[in-house]
């Protein structure tokens, strides 16, 4: 318990009294995140819906390792564990555990210039395998391990960034860790898993923390039933393991769920600013996973999040009307494509729209220059890509005219887009394209005599 409490009182009954939520985390972009526009994270936003619930003040302490945090909330100095947690088998008898949210995969990350591809564990017997402290990784394993377990005081993001500089060999991390990692340091890799996925949950001390448990536990319960759960999943997910077999199939369950009731939307919006419908379905689905109903911490709202601001200058006065939403969407991209640069050739110039679309054209016109004064081609999308993740780096970000963006969710946006515009193209070929497909590989194409979408986007990508 708090110092200041009896050590019989009820953990629920100290929290109403002072209006107050004491929550043990870690740093890390999976919990909680401090960036210049304020903190983030999947753990932050969904713990901000339970306090917001509950009518509770947030106060965030922040562990230097997970099992600092589980340590902390067993003595009842804090009053929730919610840390990307996956607990030990048997069951901590000093914590009450929740309903998972999350399963966590956990894997052997590797530097790809380190030696051959790993396949299988046998791979680095004898070797240092760096571990978290406090991660539950033995679980994974029915035998002894044939590699050398070292566990870190130090979290998982930290360990991935002593990867990607070479300085060891291995790290066991989660693939949601080592995704967000790889974004800026595409040479990690990922290894053998070691079992199947573990899940995640969060934990109250056990000592006089029943109906707090109770509570956070309907929570969690109500929000998975609700869809709320599944939003925030998308939101801080989705653009992750992109295109793995999970996501396609997610995908494709909701182009058969929702994907009919706002197709002729989409195709009139398409006709109307000269765009492939696919193309403008698939903005969609990343934006808001076609729910009409999304809506952000930030009041992004609606089938194509669109701000308040965004939605005025374009007179769509509801912006949780599907078609209003859709229509203002594509009318925004078009005036997005109108004001990038003309001279920028296709499918480049799209690319750069939909990253204004997402990061606002003043962070386009920034990484633009920065590129030109990094020697690169600024109407060229490969070389802003690369160029994306500086703007979260102060080096360079400070000098800059709009200042600070997430560049990297950006790319992973832009990327996202490109992959299910081409799941769409295939789910729904034209006619030429459905031609194309019959026709036997041995004989020759005739050249098209005009494309079949229109020449802002392109096949192929």
């Amino acid at each position: 318990m708090l110092s200041s409490d009896p050590p019989d009182s009820d953990v629920l009954d100290q929290i109403q009294a002072r209006g107050i939520l004491r929550v043990a985390t870690v740093e890390g972009p999976l919990t909680r995140i401090e960036l210049p526009e304020g903190p983030a994270g999947f753990e932050y936003d969904l713990v901000n819906e339970l306090a917001e619930v509950m009518g509770l003040e947030i106060r965030w302490q922040v562990y230097p390792t997970l099992a600092e945090a589980r340590a902390d909330t067993a003595l009842g100095n804090a009053h929730l564990l919610a840390a990307s947690w996956t607990p030990p088998q048997p069951r901590p008898e000093d914590l009450l555990l929740t309903v998972p949210y999350r399963e966590a995969q956990y894997v052997i990350a590797y530097h790809a210039d380190t030696g051959p591809r790993l396949r299988d564990l046998g791979q680095v017997a004898g070797a240092e395998v760096l571990i978290p402290a406090g991660l539950a990784w033995r679980r994974l394993l029915v035998d002894e391990p044939p590699f050398v377990a070292v566990e870190q005081p130090q979290s998982q993001a930290e360990l991935l960034q002593r990867l990607a500089a070479q300085e060891v060999l291995y790290a066991l991390v989660d693939t949601d860790n080592l995704v967000i990692a790889e974004r800026t340091n595409p040479r990690l890799r990922t290894g053998p898993h070691l079992g199947a996925p573990l899940e995640k949950v969060w934990a109250v001390p056990r000592d006089g923390g029943e109906r707090l448990w109770r509570e956070v536990d309907s929570f969690l319960r109500f929000a998975e039933l609700e869809g709320d759960l599944a939003r925030l999943r998308h939101r801080h997910f989705q653009h992750l393991n992109r295109l793995d077999d999970y996501s396609r199939r997610a995908f494709r369950k909701r182009v058969d769920s929702r994907l009919a009731r706002f197709r002729e939307a989409f195709e009139r919006a398409a006709a109307e600013y000269d765009f492939d419908w696919r193309f403008l379905a698939a903005v969609g689905y990343q934006e808001s996973a076609w729910d009409p109903d999304a809506r952000s911490k930030t009041g992004v709202r609606g089938l194509m999040m669109l701000t308040r601001a965004t939605a005025r200058e374009l007179g769509v006065r509801n912006r949780t009307d599907p078609e209003e939403s859709i229509d203002g969407g594509a009318r925004y991209l078009r005036n997005l494509h109108g004001r990038v640069s003309p001279e920028a050739p296709e499918p480049d110039r799209t690319w750069m729209t939909l990253a204004a679309y997402n990061l606002g054209l003043g962070h386009l016109r920034d990484l633009q220059g920065l590129t030109a004064e990094l020697g690169g081609d600024p109407n060229r999308w490969i070389d802003l890509r690369a160029n994306l993740p500086k703007l979260m780096q102060p080096r360079w970000y400070e000098d800059l005219r709009y200042g600070y963006a997430r560049g990297t969710e950006a790319r992973a946006y832009v990327g996202n887009i490109r992959a299910y515009y081409d799941l769409l193209r295939w789910l729904y070929p034209t006619a030429a394209e459905a031609a194309e497909r019959e026709r036997p590989q041995t004989q020759a194409a005739p050249p098209p005599t005009q494309a079949p979408w229109p020449q802002v986007i392109v096949p192929g990508l």
